[in-house]
């Protein structure tokens, strides 16, 4: 048994966003609310064929909002592209909602 998909966890992390084939997931369930110190959103992605948990910044709300609206039920089937980016000496999880007008640019 491959164990690899166990090894890496339950979250979209960095490290898997570094080393998957395609960064581009499909969102699977609305979002729902987190019961941490911070109060954040997660919702379930599809990535690389693997079930993964997103757990949603606020910038990542905000651009989820504008692009897909303000109900997450309406996310759902949707495409997000991550990236890994580079602020102040730190990598951060970026996250680009794709629509239509994206998807047909590529």
């Amino acid at each position: 048994m491959d164990v690899t998909e166990f090894a890496e966890g339950k979250f979209v992390n960095i490290e898997l966003v570094k080393n998957c084939k395609s960064p581009i997931a499909v969102i699977v369930s609305e979002a729902m609310g987190k019961d941490d110190k911070f109060g954040r959103l997660s919702c379930q992605v599809s990535i690389d064929k693997k079930i993964k948990t997103w757990t949603l910044t606020m910038a990542h709300v905000k651009s989820m909002k504008s692009a897909f609206g303000k109900d997450s039920s309406d996310w759902v089937e949707k495409k997000v592209l991550f990236s890994v980016q580079n602020n102040n000496g730190k990598d951060c999880l970026a996250v680009v909602p794709m629509d239509l007008r994206n998807e047909m640019d590529e």
